[in-house]
């Protein structure tokens, strides 16, 4: 196994799993609770708005109302010197909650042409980089906490490409409004200074600006003085930068201000997804034949209704930037292309459906009703099925719908779809197309997502399904020891044959038998029909075969100063990444068995979860062990589980049962969510999920 250089053992004490309800934020205690934070917005039953808005000003930003009047303070004084607004935290809470998000690429994209304007050379990205990774140990606290945060938010992604944030991960709504306001703010600072310049010379030769060039105020106190990123260093010193004339800084200031309302346009674009009639699932055959047919309609159309609140609440900002808003409309959004990705198995054998037709699903048009459609089918069996030794089993496809955005004409299309259906258009100023240049360039994503349903066919008497889910976020933060760590581990068993033992059932004895032996023989007898009823309550289930994948990516950087005669500082950073698919089968150390206990309703669930790893050091002074070593990866590394619930033998879960139709017996299944520690001292505290199925022969089929 590849350990860290720590003290790991597979065990630690019970705490209450992390709840919904929001726990009031204590400044000192914002390590913790950014973390849990961070984690709880992945339940998507916990309150988004009231979880993003704690952690905003925890991160140090003042809560405003859009006419900049002061809703909340940070929790700690002094903070970023920055504000978020409540509509755009509601906005960009609904955002992030069905999925919406940006590439990190494409958004520096949006603000690269400001920033070279202003004399940048360096490049945007760096500046970004270096924030993401050194800004969690940055002396003031709000910097820390925004910098963690943000990496905290990647952690919690489903798609491991996203952590470490890197210029090809995806951003969140979250961490894409909190970023731009960093950046946009920052980048008007100097703009700004340019313009007064300007406008001081111009008033020394008596000439008076045109009165329609108005600059929007920022999101920014007005003692902001930048230090977040290490932008205001490199333009505060940059030769030969600024605005061409005061009208192009005006305008360029002014889409600075605006680009994140703008955006919460997207929040008023509703996108819904449904089976058309009959409906779900559809039935795949058990043959080599195609199966049922069902077509999936995609809907978008603007809310205009919601609309109206946010243009009467940004009205000045856009008599500053020359906009003229028309009475939205609601509506749908016509002709545009959209892009289906359906969440399947690449492997061909392994797919589920296949949609009809010559057609390129990256490109359906909607129609004048705001649909768009697609037709799919049941794939074929691989080969042909037995249908008295099989066990009909519900999958799930996620299809995601999302208007097409790869191309900046397609984006262009998309964009002014959405703003003309709500009412924009330039004013006499023309002063708008700064920022919608940058709504161009950013090529936000907006999907909706279905979980189609297709009931399939797997051979056995047996089938079971596994989940596992590990995730943490930890941060300590000190003059002597600094510390993040993050995890996740995940082990998912689908589809899998599961060979069962055990279970027999214990016929009923007649008492007159039993009252006609010697009473010592009857007492033998007694004993030994007890001991074989608790037998018959047992049932064991284990995998030979099925779909197996297992994933780990944890990440830890420390920073220690040692302080005798001399002052010495180290640093490491160190990631543990791997990746497996294969057989759930138990010799190669993937898959899983059930002991079902239905006497004490209750299941010990023992999993197999190994995949091949590389571990990754980085050490400052460097030293022999930097680089990389491969090796094995269980998903109980970096962990210690000492709930009551886990033994060396695995989890006891508590047993739910359904009864099979026309049988005396049942399917089982079951959910466990208990804490788990990690760190170098095993300081940080994270969760795990458990979730299991056994669906066995004689259920409706």
């Amino acid at each position: 196994m590849l350990l860290a250089a720590m003290a790991v053992s597979p065990h630690a004490p019970a705490t209450t799993p992390i709840s919904p309800k929001i726990q009031p934020a204590l400044f000192q205690q914002s390590e913790d609770r950014l973390g849990a934070v961070a984690l709880e917005l992945r339940n998507e039953k916990s309150d988004a708005k009231a979880l993003f808005t704690e952690a905003a000003r925890l991160c140090g930003f003042a809560i405003w109302k859009e006419d900049r009047t002061k809703v909340a303070d940070p929790v700690s004084t002094p903070g970023l010197g920055l504000a978020l607004t409540d509509s755009e935290i509601a906005a960009y809470a609904k955002m992030y909650r069905r999925g919406d998000h940006v590439a990190l690429t494409d958004l520096l994209s949006a603000l690269e042409p400001t920033y070279k304007d202003l004399g940048g050379t360096r490049g945007l990205a760096i500046h970004v980089q270096s924030f993401l990774t050194e800004g969690p140990f940055n002396a003031r606290k709000p910097v820390s906490n925004l910098a963690t945060f943000l990496n905290q938010l990647a952690a919690n992604h489903d798609d491991d490409a996203d952590n470490p944030i890197t210029a090809k991960s995806n951003l969140d709504a979250l961490q894409a409004l909190m970023l731009m306001r960093v950046l946009t703010e920052e980048l008007a600072l100097p703009l700004r200074k340019s313009i007064a310049k300007q406008k001081s010379q111009l008033l020394l030769a008596n000439v008076i600006p045109q009165p329609q060039q108005t600059e929007a105020p920022g999101w920014a106190e007005d003692a902001f003085a930048g230090g977040i990123t290490g932008l205001i260093g490199e333009l505060g010193n940059a030769v030969g930068g600024g605005a061409k004339s005061i009208t192009d800084g005006i305008g360029k200031a002014n889409a600075l201000a605006s680009i994140s309302k703008f955006i919460m346009t997207y929040s008023f674009l509703k996108g819904e997804a449904k089976v058309e009639t009959p409906g779900d699932p559809l039935i795949r055959t058990k043959d080599t034949s195609a199966g049922d047919t069902r077509t999936v309609v995609a809907k978008f159309y603007i809310d205009g209704t919601q609309a109206t609140d946010w243009i009467k609440d940004n009205r000045k900002l856009f008599n500053a930037i020359g906009l003229d808003p028309d009475v939205p409309k609601s509506g749908p959004l016509k002709g545009v292309e959209t892009a289906w990705e359906v969440g399947q198995s690449r492997i061909n054998s392994k797919q589920l459906i296949q949609y009809k037709g010559q057609i390129d699903i990256s490109k359906i048009k909607t129609n004048d009703q705001g649909e768009a459609r697609v037709t799919f089918e049941g794939k074929p069996q691989p080969k042909k099925l037995d249908p008295r030794s099989v066990v009909a089993v519900t999958k799930t496809v996620w299809i995601t719908v999302t208007p097409q955005v790869k191309s900046t004409e397609m984006q262009q299309d998309f964009v002014d779809a959405v703003t003309g259906a709500i009412g924009l258009k330039e004013g006499a100023a023309g002063l708008l197309t700064p920022a919608m240049e940058m709504l161009y360039r950013m090529k936000w994503n907006t999907p909706v997502i279905l979980p189609f349903h297709v009931r399939d066919w797997v051979e056995g008497k047996n089938v079971g399904q596994l989940t596992l889910e590990i995730r943490g976020n930890g941060r300590e933060i000190s003059n002597e020891h600094s510390e993040i760590f993050s995890v996740s581990h995940t082990v998912n068993c689908t589809d899998i044959v599961m060979e069962a033992s055990g279970g027999t059932a214990i016929p009923d004895l007649d008492p007159n038998i039993l009252n006609a032996l010697p009473p010592e023989q009857r007492k033998q007898m007694e004993e030994g029909l007890k001991k074989a009823r608790e037998f018959s309550n047992l049932r064991m289930f284990t995998s030979k075969s099925g779909d197996c994948q297992v994933t780990f990516n944890d990440q830890q950087t420390v920073k220690n100063v040692f302080r005798a005669c001399t002052e010495e500082k180290t640093s490491s950073f160190k990631t543990w990444k791997g990746q497996r698919q294969g057989d759930a089968n138990l010799d190669n150390g993937l898959g899983f068995m059930v002991s079902v206990d239905m006497a004490k309703k209750q299941a010990l669930v023992t999993i197999a979860g190994v995949t091949e790893g590389v571990f990754h050091f980085e050490s400052d002074p460097k030293n022999s062990s930097n680089g990389d070593q491969k090796g094995g990866l269980r998903y109980t590394d970096n962990l210690k589980i000492d709930d009551p619930a886990f033994t060396n033998n695995g989890f006891t879960v508590p047993l739910k049962q359904t009864q099979i139709r026309e049988s005396n017996d049942s399917n089982f299944y079951g959910t466990l969510s208990i804490p788990v520690k990690f760190g170098s001292k095993l300081q940080f505290t994270g969760n795990l999920l458990l979730s299991f199925s056994i669906t066995r022969k004689g259920a409706a089929n």
